[in-house]
């Protein structure tokens, strides 16, 4: 009994415990379907509002588009009236600014007019100051070029673009002040030229005449003496009557040739000279003289002007010096050693060049090739401190050699 009563225990109770699982489980299985049911019911609750909010929206959608349609025209009349209206402001606007831009531009125009004007009166000036400075020698006209262009180097270097005709201009006008001043100079330079010829041809002139009435007062004095001779002792001396008549004819002849150099006022001496001791060598001056001793010139050439002495190489005698003298400086041009002063007659040139050119307008010529160059040559033989003991003992002595004859 006690065995069956423990087995219907152990029935109930399992009953019990299936029961209460049952039980359990009915109940997770209610709960979950009314959590489904509370979750479809929220749903519903959302989608009902949201179904109004969009019931509102499209209510709104349609009030607005049919509001539009009411007053779409205006609203595009207003719209393009304010476009109209905008563009009007931005018109006048552009035009203000434009006319500003215009005021602006003629304020410039005229501030760059004005540095145009100062640039070019600065030019202007310059350019008038270098001319003032000019002289007819190249070295010259190069260094005030120079000056010019560095005041046109000036104005750009200060930020203004100087326009190229402008400076082409100015060097174009600087030249022909230059060359007005070359042409001046040289107009000068022959004004000399002729009155140097004049007082030459007046001093030969003049020397002539005097070698006219020294011949023929020698002939009149070997005259008296050889009538006197001839009426007090003819037999006696005899040798003396012969050589006074001969001293008679010569100066005859002399006076015939002075006579004859008096009536030809062209018949001269073109002469060819160096001076290597001034000028170094291949240098050679080649001019003339109406002088009866041309010698006389040279020796003037060489005066205190150049530290020494002249040396001729050829003295040609003939009937039309200056023709010739022309003639060989023509020839000769250009070997100029002054290519502005034209009186300068010296020629940077070989001696050969220059008796070819004699032979071919004048003839045949006698000439000397080597210079003597004596105190050119002894002064190079003359060492500095020979010449401090020299000159010493002139001062011991009381010999002032400044005053030595040249």
């Amino acid at each position: 009994m006690a065995l069956v009563a423990i087995f219907n225990s152990y029935i109930v109770a399992t009953v019990c415990s299936l029961a209460a699982i049952g039980f359990a489980a009915f109940g997770f299985v209610r709960h979950a379907e009314a959590r489904q049911i509370e979750a479809s019911l929220e749903y519903m609750n959302r989608m009902k509002q949201y179904g109004e909010v969009m019931r509102d929206r499209v209510s709104e959608s349609i009030f607005r588009y049919n509001h539009l349609l009411r007053t779409g025209d205006t609203r595009i009349e207003h719209y393009y009236n304010d476009i109209y209206l905008r563009a009007e402001k931005e018109r006048k606007d552009a035009e203000a600014m434009r006319g500003a831009a215009q005021r602006d531009r003629r304020a410039v125009k005229h501030v760059e007019d004005r540095i145009f004007q100062m640039a070019a009166r600065f030019i202007q000036d310059h350019l008038k100051w270098v001319s003032q400075k000019l002289r007819p020698d190249p070295e010259n006209y190069q260094r005030n070029k120079l000056q010019l262009i560095k005041a046109f180097d000036f104005i750009d270097g200060v930020g203004y673009d100087v326009p190229r005709n402008l400076r082409k201009d100015s060097m174009k006008d600087l030249k022909s002040s230059y060359r007005v001043k070359v042409r001046e100079q040289t107009l000068k330079d022959e004004q000399r030229r002729i009155k140097q010829q004049m007082r030459e041809e007046e001093k030969a002139r003049k020397e002539r005449e005097q070698a006219l009435q020294e011949a023929e007062q020698r002939e009149n004095d070997i005259q008296k003496r050889l009538d006197e001779a001839l009426r007090e002792h003819a037999d006696e001396h005899g040798a003396e009557i012969e050589e006074l008549k001969r001293q008679l004819a010569e100066a005859h002849a002399n006076s015939e040739r002075a006579l004859s150099m008096a009536q030809q006022t062209k018949v001269g001496h073109v002469y060819i000279l160096s001076n290597i001791g001034s000028f170094g060598e291949g240098i050679f001056k080649v001019g003339m003289t109406r002088r009866v001793e041309p010698q006389l010139r040279v020796k003037e050439l060489g005066d205190a002007s150049v530290p020494f002495p002249f040396d001729v190489h050829a003295m040609i005698t003939c009937d039309d010096a200056p023709k010739l003298e022309k003639t060989l400086h023509h020839e000769l041009t250009r070997y100029r050693v002054n290519r502005v002063n034209l009186r300068k007659e010296y020629f940077a040139v070989q001696l050969d060049t220059i008796l070819a050119a004699v032979r071919t307008h004048h003839g045949k010529v006698e000439y000397v090739a080597e210079p003597e160059a004596l105190e050119y040559r002894e002064t190079q033989e003359i060492s500095p401190d020979e010449l401090v003991e020299v000159e010493s003992e002139l001062v011991e002595i009381g010999a002032d050699f400044e005053d030595f004859d040249e």
